[in-house]
């Protein structure tokens, strides 16, 4: 457990679970400014893992409340371990997430990468953060050449999970909700942001808008906005 499941003390009081979108990891979160310590998995098998994944969060709490960061895949993940497992929830931001994604989006993905793996990951980044050079280039010195080593067996793993899942409200009802959203998002477009947004209400419902693409939590208003108290 202690090698795929990590606890990184930052020096803050407050907790913040980590989980990313397909075809990253917990790397896109670091170095941000966000002002928690972080819980986060190297690996995850969502149908064998929860149990285990949601036992490691509560005891690197410490009787906190916990703060859950869920961008894209993130947020289908949180939704499977909520329908499993009780938290004692701060607040949730679901970011850049929709209900479900479409299974012919899925299925185009699927087949890119058993033809031609590093060609397929490298049209999804550039998607990602079309519509920001800036950020793009931060990512390709950074974090591109890494991410393309990733196993193939678990992003085809993950596509899977993705084509297979859906947002339910109902495991969300006992949460604090804040939904963020991109409006040059090509992945999950403004409308499906939105559905997913009034279908899933939670005891307290919040949205933000940002003009960037599927990573706003990497602009300041978002951050500002998770470091709140």
């Amino acid at each position: 457990m202690t090698m795929r499941f990590k606890y990184k003390d930052n020096g803050f009081s407050r907790v913040l679970v980590l989980l990313p979108g397909w075809g990253f990891d917990y790397r896109i979160f670091e170095n941000v400014g966000l002002e928690y310590n972080f819980v986060y998995y190297k690996t995850i098998d969502i149908q064998k893992d929860v149990r285990e994944f949601s036992s490691f969060i509560r005891s690197s709490a410490k009787g906190q409340k916990i703060t859950f960061l869920a961008w894209s895949m993130g947020a289908f993940i949180l939704n499977e371990m909520l329908r499993r497992e009780k938290f004692n929830v701060d607040k949730i931001f679901l970011v850049s997430a929709p209900m479900r994604f479409e299974t012919v989006r899925i299925d185009h993905i699927t087949d890119g990468l058993q033809t031609d793996f590093q060609n397929e990951m490298l049209k999804f980044y550039r998607k990602v953060f079309m519509g920001d050079r800036r950020l793009y280039a931060s990512f390709t010195a950074q974090l591109q050449d890494k991410y393309l080593k990733f196993s193939k067996t678990r992003l085809l793993r993950e596509m899977k999970f993705l084509r297979q899942t859906q947002l339910t409200p109902e495991n969300f009802n006992s949460y604090a909700l804040h939904f963020v959203y991109a409006q040059k998002d090509i992945l999950v477009p403004e409308a499906d942001a939105l559905h997913a947004y009034s279908k899933i209400k939670g005891t307290e419902h919040s949205l933000s808008r940002v003009r960037s693409t599927h990573t706003p939590f990497l602009y300041r208003e978002i951050i500002d906005e998770l470091n709140k108290r």
